[in-house]
């Protein structure tokens, strides 16, 4: 069966005695799905260089289709069963049993919910895992420099009056901690390409947010510093 006909079929079915629209509805489903099942893959994609981690992601992206359509599958039947008496009438509608099928589908959507978050938050965890040493250290580079823009930005506001009442070293040593962090977890070469932009940047600023006296600067010189 395509995914194409489990819409077609479980999904029109599963909305027989609840909606007027059955098939309007099993069409939302699907575009709900595709759109789901493109975010998904987008999230992934964006740490697929090599041609093992593209070959990993698509092998993460067909377990995940697999997995959603057969957990459709399942709300959909569960689905099937509940009832809506602008559908069928109020004549003779069993109440109880129609709430102990309303109890189901519920249930059903809650595991369904369940798997596609630890299922998603696992896939990003296993490509992630499997990033070279190269993109790490890029990511890395990324993420300290934007730390250390916005430090920066803070720092100059406070030298120039317009942050009151903040404490200039406290901005300071947070960054140094980071970059003192980074370089104790083995990533020496981020942590100098953030300190040249940081060197670069301030020269632009009345006063430098990090002083020379600064031992973090020692990392350009190939000194660990502890």
């Amino acid at each position: 069966m395509t995914e194409q006909d489990i819409f077609a079929t479980q999904g029109v079915d599963s909305y027989t005695w609840s909606s007027m629209v059955p098939e309007q509805r099993a069409a939302h489903d699907r575009e709900a799905y595709e759109r789901d099942v493109a975010e998904f893959a987008a999230s992934l994609a964006v740490h697929a260089v090599t041609d093992e981690q593209v070959a990993l992601v698509q092998s993460l992206v067909a377990d995940y289709q697999a997995g959603y359509l057969s957990h459709y599958g399942r709300v959909a039947g569960a689905r099937s069963r509940v009832a809506s008496t602008a559908v069928t009438g109020g004549s003779g509608f069993n109440t109880r049993r129609n709430n102990k099928s309303r109890d189901a589908y519920a249930k059903r959507v809650d595991e369904f919910l369940a798997w596609q978050r630890k299922f998603q938050t696992d896939a990003l965890r296993t490509i992630r895992a499997a990033r070279t040493l190269s993109q790490v250290d890029a990511e890395t580079t990324q993420r300290l420099i934007r730390d250390a823009d916005r430090a920066m930005l803070d720092i100059a506001a406070i030298d120039s009056g317009r942050h009151p009442g903040f404490d200039r070293s406290s901005f300071v040593a947070s960054l140094c901690t980071k970059l003192h962090r980074e370089a104790r977890a083995g990533h020496l070469e981020p942590v100098r390409a953030c300190l040249r932009h940081i060197a670069d940047a301030q020269q632009m600023l009345p006063k430098p947010a990090i002083t020379a006296r600064n031992r973090v600067w020692r990392y350009l010189d190939g000194e660990e510093v502890v």
